[in-house]
């Protein structure tokens, strides 16, 4: 049900099992509109089994060998953060300006699951879970039952939101809070009550603590407050609590600027393709080649036949694709900034999109046919990840095991390439040798050449191993001796 709301009047426009009704209750006989195409789904199943099928799905791929992989670099920043003192993470927050994700962080901290990859990862897993039965109630206000159910399958598959509900960042909550702001403005520009506005500013708001680039998901929302014209002071009073409660940390960003994101290089049209758009579609042209169609099949449709239905798909479209746009314009213009888990917001919208096509499909066999080829799509991507080589991260968990087998009392370690954090998480309950270059023997971990950080000659190579994306190396002072470079006396071999 979509609700057309302007000052002093209230339009109300839905789908009923009996077809749309006048506010006295009669049906409108109107030429049928773009949500009441054929369901494809039996409207005598339940509607909390539609929700819960695609849920479960979500939570089998989601949890399913979330331990298997070592934490990344990311993710041991991210254990560092969660797992040091208070003391510290505060430290790290307004020194270094690290607070980009201050609200997922303190919500990591209070899970209480630290202890493995597993449980680090554990609550983003929980929020993608938790985001299937918003994209189908999504699904469900602008395009029916079957829209929702078909989105919130898609959405269970897709491969990125998989990848990233098994990485102990911030972008799992950053899903979940995006699709509980469209939501949540969904039901507010159809309600009367004041209550929902306020919901819908707290949420844009609280958005800014768990990713900065949350504040991109305003753009299909001022688009869709465009054309169903809500009650002007209701969105005054959800844009200025939203103000409110993200002013300290839109001072903190203009504060810190760029920090921590001076490695990224500016986009260029090939990168722009294979690092962002194939990863966002779950590392399928075939899901990009559906997405394709499903805008230009639904765009004609709107245009030609039911131009009452412009501000859902204008909604879906302008999600879909506005955020990645403003973001490759400012990396093009200003500074470079995107990267492909930063756009992770826009991919329900690109769920919904296809949950819609397909449910709107007029013949009921080609409909079923289209939502289970892209099923299947989903599912052959999904098959990769589980199956092999291709989706592996770098193997620190193991580097760091190899280090703490063959410590010596007096050995020395460099962590490079920024290995420290995760390095550290995997050596807190283990002997490890002392940061720094002065010991009898030196290890030096880093993600490329493991080399000493001081003069060559100083040290020679004893024995390296290379593991995915991590070397190892030992060095040992050129001058045989029994004492270290820091003159500490070295055990005999």
């Amino acid at each position: 049900m979509v609700t057309v709301a302007g000052p002093g009047y209230s339009i109300e426009q839905g789908r009923s099992e009996g077809g749309p009704k006048r506010p006295g209750g009669s049906a409108l006989t109107s030429r049928p509109s773009l949500s009441a195409g054929m369901t494809g789904i039996s409207s005598r199943i339940p509607t909390w089994l539609l929700v819960a099928v695609p849920t479960a799905v979500a939570a089998l791929v989601n949890f399913l060998w979330i331990g298997r992989r070592s934490l990344w670099m990311d993710e041991g920043f991210t254990a560092q953060m969660v797992t040091g003192s208070w003391t510290e993470f505060w430290r790290q927050i307004f020194t270094f300006g690290d607070g980009n994700m201050v609200g997922y962080y303190l919500l990591l901290r209070l899970w209480p699951f630290h202890e493995d990859e597993a449980g680090l990862r554990s609550l983003s897993a929980v929020c993608m879970v938790a985001s299937v039965p918003l994209v189908f109630w999504i699904g469900r206000q602008l395009g029916g039952r079957a829209a929702g159910w078909w989105a919130a399958s898609f959405f269970a598959l897709w491969l990125t939101i998989v990848l990233y509900g098994q990485e102990a960042r911030s972008y799992g909550l950053l899903v979940l809070i995006t699709l509980a702001a469209i939501a949540v403005l969904l039901r507010a520009t159809r309600a009367a009550e004041p209550r929902w506005w306020i919901a819908y500013g707290l949420l844009l708001g609280l958005g800014m603590y768990v990713q900065m680039f949350a504040a991109l998901m305003v753009l299909p929302h001022i688009v869709w407050i465009a054309l169903r014209r809500p009650p002007k002071r209701r969105v005054a009073l959800a844009a200025g609590l939203a103000a409110l409660v993200a002013a300290p940390m839109l001072v903190y960003i203009a504060h810190y600027g760029n920090n921590g994101i001076a490695w990224i290089s500016r986009p260029t049209l090939g990168s722009l393709w294979s690092d962002v758009l194939v990863p966002l579609s779950g590392y399928s042209y075939y899901v990009l080649v559906a997405l394709v169609l499903a805008v230009a099949g639904l765009g004609a449709v709107v245009v030609l036949r039911q131009r009452a239905e412009l501000p859902t798909f204008v909604l879906l479209v302008t999600w879909a694709f506005a955020p990645l746009l403003v973001v490759l314009g400012y990396s093009l213009l200003v500074h470079p900034v995107l990267v492909v888990r930063y756009m992770i917001e826009i991919v329900p919208a690109w769920a919904l999109l296809l949950g819609v096509a397909v449910a709107k499909i007029p013949a009921r066999v080609a409909s079923v046919v289209a939502g289970v080829v892209v099923l299947a799509i989903c599912a052959r991507s999904m098959q990769r990840y589980y199956s092999g080589g291709e989706f592996l991260k770098a193997e620190i968990r193991e580097a760091a095991a190899l280090v703490a087998s063959q410590t010596r009392p007096g050995d020395a370690v460099v962590e490079l390439s920024g290995l420290q954090p995760a390095l550290d998480y995997y050596w807190r309950n283990v002997q490890r040798p002392t940061a720094g270059t002065g010991g009898c023997r030196l290890w030096v971990v880093a993600s490329d050449d493991p080399t000493p950080p001081e003069s060559a000659a100083a040290w020679h190579l004893v024995w390296r191993q290379n593991l995915y994306q991590v070397a190892v190396a030992l060095y040992a002072p050129v001058s045989e001796n029994a004492t270290g470079l820091d003159g500490a006396q070295c055990p005999a071999k």
